[in-house]
């Protein structure tokens, strides 16, 4: 049976890739499948892999179309957790590996390149029927979001994210909206209160749902029977500092008592 894959976020559009070497690369299917004048450039040739739970180890099989062609590390893959959201919903992982000549080994090296821990999988989902556009361009999103990965749907002179409707007008990038039937997403990126769409020019292509990534519940402690303690941020507990005329109420004093 051949499992569904699922595209991961490629590093955003002119952001270096976090380049993550194979180990174990087999020569014999690369040399085989690969033609010389592919591999002799200084940035070698770039494939399309698939990430293959290893049992054995815990970290990744490097699948290409013609069979496994190396691994990463259980290290390696406890850096992104958030893939692990793919596997449970029973899709296998999709991203990009390049291909490059070892010139001082005289044998070819293997990278597999991802974004930034932490971006290779969206926060959120698509509205079923959505279509996701392929990344390629970035333009700044006025809003400010939490760090991470989110997923946008275009809507008349604005960007939705999920409850959230922020004004786009005029933005360069609804173009690639048009002719597309049904609702069109973008990916998002934001880091430290910095916003920017990813979306480029090509074939729009369904994305599928992930299960949702619930906030963390508040800690609460017992500390003795009928006694409660809620662990809460600082920010939710503190007051303003009271400012301006105040009544200040007092016990009136009879003056034939002093």
């Amino acid at each position: 049976m051949v499992v569904p894959s699922y595209p991961l976020a490629l590093p955003p559009s002119g952001t270096p890739p976090r380049s993550l070497a194979v180990e174990r690369v087999n020569q014999a299917i690369l040399f085989s499948q690969l033609r010389s004048a592919e591999l002799i450039g200084p940035d070698g040739v770039l494939i399309e892999v698939t990430l293959v739970p290893n049992l054995g180890d815990g970290g990744w099989r490097i699948r290409w179309e013609f069979g496994i062609i190396g691994s990463l590390s259980a290290q390696v893959r406890a850096e992104y957790p958030e893939i692990e959201r793919v596997v449970e919903a029973g899709l296998t992982p999709l991203t990009r590996a390049r291909v490059s000549i070892d010139r001082a080994a005289g044998r070819l090296a293997v990278a597999v390149e991802l974004p930034e821990p932490g971006t290779a999988v969206p926060l959120n989902n698509l509205p079923p029927g959505s279509v996701l556009v392929p990344q390629g361009e970035l333009h700044p999103l006025p809003a400010e979001l939490p760090d991470g990965h989110y997923l946008g749907v275009m809507a008349e002179e604005s960007l939705l994210i999920d409850d959230r409707v922020i004004p786009t007008p005029h933005a360069p990038w609804r173009v690639r909206a048009y002719g597309l039937q049904g609702p069109v997403g973008v990916r998002v990126f934001s880091h430290h209160g910095y916003c920017v769409v990813d979306a480029g020019p090509g074939q729009a292509y369904e994305l599928p749902a992930l299960p949702v990534v619930e906030p963390e519940p508040e800690q609460v402690e017992v500390l003795a029977p009928g006694v409660w303690a809620i662990t809460m941020d600082g920010d939710e507990l503190a007051e303003p500092v009271p400012a301006g005329p105040r009544t200040v109420m007092f016990r009136a004093i009879n003056v034939e008592e002093l």
